[in-house]
């Protein structure tokens, strides 16, 4: 039970009032359920013992008073627990997001990380597990109050059977059989069903497998307005249908391997079930027949009856789902231990006029992988430099550009800012040393002002100062973009929503600039007025620039050639120009002749 214990107390550090709540709710329930129960056998008994009216009504008023009461508390205790449930729930997904944040960024590329992530968000979205296993919870609470009252009572009746003389000796034998029977019965239930664990969750892990393909098709391609097109025009619809197919097939497989483990445990519950419900029955009809029960008395312990059976049967039920719950919720303690591996430093930028970024013997290689995308770089950047970095597709320039954002680290070597170690700098410090455009820039479905800040400031006059510095041409702060979340949402075009990328990286003014292909997506005039206006854009700033647009490399005073994982040139424009036999050069030239 390691896995129901560490479940329940991750929960329970989530709200440490939510457990008395929930075990009080469970309390009030079970005693309003034997409340009427109490209520009528008390009325009988007084009634069959010849008591008078008046006593018998005043009776049944005081008790029908104290239930209302009951009710009502009862109503009171159970809606704060459900509103505390529904609050852990908030609770626990932003607990899942601040996991998620505080991962290493190349764990986001991890296969085993994404599928620990993908299930964490099954368990909660598809089957609110984290909801599923309270509610077990609250009902177990219930389960042992309800068999608490039903043993409290049978202790009651194994007194009134001492008396019996003859029958004594049957109806303890009935009683001690009881006791056994419910023993065995709920013991192999419970170890049938923690043998099938083991056989669960790699069939839900199967589910979530599943479940990814058929959100992906659902999401993604069906529903996505841009896939649209393409799916005409190709002719996909009956691809994704089969497919579709395929995956409902594999659905209806594993439904069908899930049905035959519950079989035997099921079947177990049953048999014993009606085993259960004769002998006390038996028990009961033996006291009755002997003259110790009264007509109420009779009522109140078949009432017992039912409950106690109930109450098994779902204890049983509940304890072996809650069981295989908290082996499927295991997962969250996954994605808090890759939280676990960041391990950032605590140390400071330095505040200085100019700022030294130097790579020493720097060489790096994606996790998982052998081959080296960059191998010994040695390079420094100071000053106020603007530094083109350029090469062919695949020599390392957007690793380079990882490695400086630190989003991955080197596997050797070691990269310096003002002569520390970037990992000895705290990771939230540092990311405020860059600002960054990216190539494959997001907008969000949020506000111009919105988009642009990125960190919920109101800082107007800073947004329009970098509206109008890049020439955005929505001009109202407030205007949604997108349509996900307002209808009257704008669909920006992809040069429009390059220049709210850089706009982005303008207002935050930080000491470096690192732009990677920012004008990919805009127009020819557009991406000329960008860069008349380069030198003014970063002034002050360390900037690092990447395109394969060589014409824009002249806007800068330094350009890194890259060739694979290598640093093979450096030097102004007008040097490697002219440079015989450069790499820099043939592209060059291959670029001009398309326009002189």
């Amino acid at each position: 039970m390691k896995q129901i214990k560490s479940v329940l107390s991750f929960f329970g550090r989530m709200d440490r009032g939510l457990y008395p709540v929930l075990l009080l709710a469970a309390l009030l329930e079970t005693l309003e359920g034997f409340g009427v129960l109490l209520i009528s056998s008390n009325v009988l008994n007084r009634l069959a013992a010849g008591a008078g009216m008046k006593a018998v009504l005043t009776t049944t008023a005081v008790m029908v008073l104290a239930y209302g009461i009951l009710h009502y508390f009862r109503m009171a205790v159970v809606r704060h627990k459900d509103y505390r449930q529904m609050r852990l729930h908030y609770r626990y997904r932003q607990y899942v997001v601040k996991q998620v944040f505080a991962v290493p960024y190349w764990h986001l590329e991890k296969e085993g990380y994404v599928e620990t992530v993908e299930q964490v968000r099954q368990n909660d979205n598809v089957y609110n597990l984290s909801m599923m296993i309270l509610d077990k919870t609250y009902e177990i609470g219930k389960g042992f109050f309800s068999v608490s009252v039903a043993f409290a009572s049978f202790l009651q009746l194994l007194g009134i059977v001492k008396g019996l003389g003859e029958t004594a000796f049957l109806a303890g034998m009935l009683i001690l059989g009881l006791f056994v029977l419910i023993i065995a019965s709920t013991g192999y239930i419970v170890w049938q069903r923690k043998r099938n664990a083991e056989s669960s969750v790699q069939l839900m892990e199967e589910i979530v497998r599943l479940n990814k393909v058929a959100m992906y098709l659902t999401n993604a391609v069906i529903g996505c307005y841009p896939m649209g097109k393409h799916i005409r025009l190709y002719g996909m619809q009956d691809t994704i249908m089969k497919e579709e197919r395929k995956h409902i097939a594999g659905f209806d497989e594993l439904g069908i391997h899930m049905n035959r483990l519950e079989l035997k445990p099921a079947l177990a519950g049953d048999i014993s079930s009606i085993a259960i419900s004769g002998m006390i029955y038996l028990t009961v009809s033996a006291v009755a027949m002997a003259g110790r029960l009264g007509v109420g008395s009779i009522i109140w312990y078949a009432g017992v009856v039912q409950q106690l059976l109930e109450s098994i049967r779902q204890l049983v039920g509940t304890v072996s789902g809650l069981y295989s719950d908290c082996t499927r919720q295991q997962v969250i303690f996954r994605l808090e231990a890759a939280a676990g591996e960041d391990a950032s430093g605590t140390g400071h930028v330095k505040r200085l006029q100019n700022h030294i970024l130097e790579f020493e013997d720097v060489s790096f290689a994606y996790p998982g992988t052998e081959r080296m995308v960059l191998e010994h770089v040695n390079l420094r950047l100071s000053g106020t430099e603007r530094v083109a970095l350029v090469g062919e597709n695949g020599c390392g320039k957007s690793t380079l550009i990882k490695l400086i954002c630190r989003l991955y680290e080197p596997s050797e070597g070691r990269i310096l800012l003002d002569g520390t170690d970037i990992r000895e700098i705290g990771r939230e410090e540092y990311m405020g040393f860059l600002a960054v455009v990216f190539q494959d820039y997001r907008i969000f479905a949020a506000s111009l002002g919105e988009n642009i800040t990125l960190n919920g400031q109101d800082d107007e006059e800073g947004i329009r100062k970098a509206i109008d510095k890049i020439g955005v041409g929505i001009t109202g702060i407030n205007t949604p973009l997108r349509r996900d979340l307002e209808e009257e949402g704008i669909e920006v075009s992809g040069g429009e929503g390059q220049k709210i990328a850089i706009a982005r990286a303008l207002y935050k003014d930080a000491p470096m600039v690192i732009l990677d292909e920012p004008t990919a997506a805009l127009d020819p005039l557009a991406e000329s007025g960008i860069y008349e206006k380069f030198g003014t854009l970063v002034e002050g700033k360390l900037a690092m620039f990447i395109s394969h647009r060589l014409s824009s490399c002249r806007f800068c005073d330094r350009i890194l050639v890259l060739q694979g994982g290598n640093i093979v040139e450096d030097g102004c424009h007008e040097e490697l120009a002219s440079r015989e036999d450069g790499l820099y050069r043939e592209m060059w030239e291959a670029q001009r002749q398309y326009y002189v």
